[in-house]
């Protein structure tokens, strides 16, 4: 489970100093297509017995989950007028967690009772982690907006503004 929840510490940081390179959707796009890679490498290493060769895929299906965890409850705000922000924070919350407890309890329901399926739900898994990250992709490819990208050039930024306020 360490290697799973170990990157959520510091990738998501990492993820939101990319978006000032990328697009939010494409980070996002981009740890899901992680997390699948992950998630169909730990179904092929199970198959041929649980041991240590499953830490490895499992830092991948952590590391793509934590990409875009930083960035949802932003990405959730950022597509509803301002007027209805909170209540899109809510909704997207309670879906969140909804999810996850329906989804713990589908795999360790399935991992208990078909210890064989495993493998195969793992690799459905990651075809719908892929088939979301390409969802992702396409319909937040919103190209990130120019600004100042140093404090030099935000501090020169907000002087051109300055200026041209006392021309005005």
């Amino acid at each position: 489970m360490l290697a799973l929840s170990a990157p959520m510490l510091v990738v998501p940081l990492a993820a939101a100093v990319l978006t000032r390179w990328l697009s939010p959707g494409v980070v996002s796009g981009i740890g899901l297509t992680i997390a699948a890679a992950g998630l169909y490498a730990l179904g092929l290493a199970l198959h041929r017995g649980a041991n240590a060769s499953a830490i490895g895929p499992m830092l991948a299906i952590g590391t793509g989950a934590a990409m875009p965890w930083g960035l949802m409850d932003g990405l959730s705000v950022s597509i509803v007028p301002k007027e209805r922000a909170g209540m899109a924070t809510e909704i997207f919350s309670t879906t969140r967690v909804a999810g996850k407890g329906i989804a713990l309890a589908c795999v360790s329901a399935l991992r208990v009772a078909y210890a064989d399926a495993f493998s195969a739900l793992l690799s459905g898994l990651a075809a719908l982690t892929l088939g979301c990250a390409i969802a992702v992709l396409v319909s937040l490819r919103r190209t990130r907006e120019p600004g100042p990208d140093t404090p030099f050039e935000l501090e020169e930024h907000a002087g051109a503004i300055m200026d041209e306020c006392d021309k005005a």
